[in-house]
């Protein structure tokens, strides 16, 4: 290794250390006792946040690959299990630079559609095409697939972004930043913070009611007067569904009433369970 006698400089595209090879370099380099730096560029992983949507909210990445190098399985794959956690999915679209190929998001949108999966992605998939981000003739667009292909997205490089759910400031971006239509937002869940401790609260109420166990009540209180109580937590969480529904603040009031029922019982030593 010429590191061992001189500095050595790799440059690098992208951020130093997002490929796996890179790491491997420095592990190697530090265990033959060679003194490394790194030097951080900005990467596709930080770059997609041009889009507006939330970085924390991306989960696993995955590279769609060039045809000939096989199907679209692992992507959808990975477009199923985001989806299911509400993440957005960023994809990576192959190249080969000694061809000087790079696969397009037009040919990468067609990959997927034409794998007959509609239930993973289908002609109406919201989708997020990027090209060049970076650079002054960046282009960030957003649509249903089948009208993204139609997009003139010009030179490479390219990726794609298939969001999951959205919070409100991100559909907002998407319709400003990546003139997405709004018809392509339609019917897509849009949460906002509130909506958020709606569903947070919501959730660890009625776990406490399905796990909730009665203590021995003292002399004066029934099992049926502390059944009442808990009877009507569960109305108030049913409230809570109903205005959630409606998109109505209301909700959260609801929520902290079925709360505030529990944690009485709770803290008056009549049920117990752990929130």
């Amino acid at each position: 290794m010429e590191a061992e006698s001189k500095r050595v400089g790799i440059l690098v595209g992208g951020d130093a250390l997002s490929a796996t090879t890179h790491i491997s370099l420095l592990i190697d380099a530090r265990k033959r006792g060679i003194p490394t730096k790194v030097v951080h560029g900005s990467s596709i992983l930080t770059a997609v946040a041009e889009t507006g949507l939330s970085l924390y909210k991306l989960g696993r990445t995955v590279t769609l690959p060039l045809p000939e190098k096989g199907p679209p399985d692992t992507v959808l794959r990975t477009l199923e299990e985001n989806r299911e956690h509400g993440l957005h999915t960023l994809i990576l679209l192959d190249l080969d630079t000694k061809a000087d190929r790079h696969l397009s998001v037009h040919q990468a949108i067609a990959t997927l559609i034409e794998a007959e999966r509609p239930e993973t992605y289908g002609e109406d998939t919201l989708t997020i095409g990027v090209a060049r981000l970076g650079r002054k003739s960046a282009e960030v667009k957003a649509d249903a697939a089948l009208r993204l292909m139609d997009h003139p997205f010009g030179g490479p490089p390219y990726a794609m972004i298939v969001p999951g759910d959205l919070h409100f400031l991100e559909a907002e971006a998407l319709k400003v930043l990546a003139d997405c239509p709004s018809d392509a937002l339609e019917g897509r869940k849009v949460t906002g913070e509130v909506q958020r401790l709606i569903e947070k609260y919501g959730t660890s109420c009625r776990r406490a009611i399905d796990e909730l166990q009665y203590a021995q009540l003292p002399r004066g209180i029934t099992a049926e007067e502390v059944k009442t109580l808990i009877e009507h937590a569960f109305r108030y969480l049913e409230d809570a569904e109903y205005y959630s529904a409606e998109r109505r603040a209301t909700a959260l009031a609801s929520v902290s009433y079925a709360e505030g029922v529990l944690d009485a019982l709770r803290l008056l030593g009549l049920v117990d369970f752990e929130w």
